[in-house]
């Protein structure tokens, strides 16, 4: 009679029809769930991409009037672009905290950091500038041998931390 599941209730269609499966709830939960992480990393991703879209706008303009030899305003476009090139920064920085709280935790940085480039930082003086575009600079013997160090992070891994 335990066995027996075939109940004929009047009642129970009626609470069956109101009373939804736990599991399809946790089911819809979840879905919500990914579709917000997933929303929310994009439009991190499309902050990240406006700031470098921008930093490209002024790179150009920069490279325009250096070409011009309007020192001026290639002075004004690199400060353009240096504050661009510190939202991309922060943008992607966020992006990199977005991916690591959501559970991106092999090669993090390095998909963000390679997806996602952000070029080096234009001259803050006029004078760099204007000595840059008007006398060749002599590169040192010293230069290309410097030893290139890395973060706590390249060291995890290269030894294989995250792998």
């Amino acid at each position: 009679m335990v066995k027996n599941t075939d109940i004929t209730n009047p009642y129970l269609d009626q609470v069956r029809a109101k009373v939804v499966d736990p599991a399809l709830q946790l089911k819809t939960i979840e879905d919500e769930l990914t579709s917000a992480i997933g929303k929310a990393l994009g439009k991190q991703g499309e902050k990240v991409l406006f700031a470098i879209r921008e930093m490209k706008e002024h790179m150009n303009e920069y490279t325009k009037y250096i070409e011009d030899q309007s020192y001026n305003k290639a002075f004004q476009s690199a400060q353009m672009y240096n504050n661009a090139r510190r939202n991309a920064l922060q943008a992607r920085w966020e992006l990199l905290v977005h991916r690591q709280a959501v559970g991106f935790t092999v090669d993090n940085h390095s998909v963000v950091h390679e997806t996602y480039n952000i070029g080096e930082q234009l001259p803050t003086r006029l004078e760099d500038i204007v000595d840059e575009n008007v006398e060749p600079k002599q590169q040192h013997a010293d230069e290309s041998t410097k030893k290139k160090w890395g973060d706590q992070l390249s060291w995890w891994q290269r030894v294989g931390r995250w792998k």
